[in-house]
């Protein structure tokens, strides 16, 4: 697991298959939600705010640790929204980072 500090930017990436377990595009968008270790929402972003890498591979770089951050594992949850149906906290679209406040705790 990644671990960042205060000010830091995780570098978050995403991978989306369709029902045919192919990389593939979302038909229409997703979202990203960021809780921190007591399942606070710390930050939301719309689809614009998110890197295209490929075909079904996206990335955010759009949360700053604050300068002081709860410490602990935090949940960056990527949303995709097809025409048939809603993927949310399905393997992939979950992404844990620590967040310390030292390099040393």
């Amino acid at each position: 697991m990644k671990v960042y500090l205060p000010g830091a930017k995780p570098k978050l990436q995403w991978r989306y298959y369709n029902s045919s377990g192919v990389l593939a595009d979302p038909d229409t968008s997703f979202t990203i939600a960021i809780y921190d270790p007591m399942g606070v929402l710390v930050s939301a972003s719309a689809t614009e705010t998110l890197t295209k890498v490929s075909t079904g591979i996206y990335k955010y770089v759009g949360y700053t640790i604050p300068a002081t951050p709860l410490t602990g594992v935090y949940e960056a949850i990527a949303t995709f929204t097809d025409n048939t149906s809603e993927v949310t906290r399905d393997g992939e679209c979950v992404v844990r980072f620590k967040v310390r406040n030292t390099r040393r705790e």
